[in-house]
């Protein structure tokens, strides 16, 4: 990634509705995904796009440290892909709560943040009106850290 500020935003359905060109701004969240040079701490409602989940795994076998926290309710729906997590060794956490673990984010490195309402879905990519933003500011990374550690240790 480029130094310097970060602020973007992200906007979906794209025009593209192929998952084998897929358009710029999911190319653009995958890409910040790929980068991740230490850790990914993921925060979200549910995981069903296996084109993340793979990257997600591929960075985890390279010695990135990723963990996932998602909702209980959506972890073992059909085509959620947390039961691959854990069976390549993610840690993976649910809230065990009778309330949505609603969240959306990912802390990347510490230092970058991706915050919206996308779930990581092909529905959230190809149908729903959804948004990413992303910024590196520490203003918005840092709490967002903070409340991701928060529930590490809750759940």
């Amino acid at each position: 990634m480029a130094s310097g500020t970060i602020a973007e935003c992200l906007f979906f359905p794209e025009e593209t509705k192929s998952e084998r060109d897929p358009g710029p701004n999911f190319i653009k969240f995958q890409n910040y995904i790929k980068n991740a040079k230490s850790s990914l701490d993921i925060c979200v409602y549910t995981i069903t796009d296996n084109r993340i989940s793979k990257v997600l795994i591929d960075l985890h076998k390279k010695g990135v440290k990723v963990r996932v926290i998602t909702d209980d309710e959506k972890a073992d729906d059909l085509g959620s892909d947390v039961q691959e997590f854990i069976k390549a060794g993610i840690p993976v956490k649910v809230d065990r709560s009778p309330f949505f673990m609603h969240h959306k984010f990912v802390v990347i490195d510490n230092s970058i943040l991706l915050n919206g309402s996308f779930n990581w879905t092909k529905g959230a990519c190809f149908n729903n009106r959804e948004n990413i933003m992303v910024t590196n500011d520490p203003a918005f990374v840092k709490p967002f850290d903070k409340e991701f550690e928060k529930l590490w240790v809750m759940f």
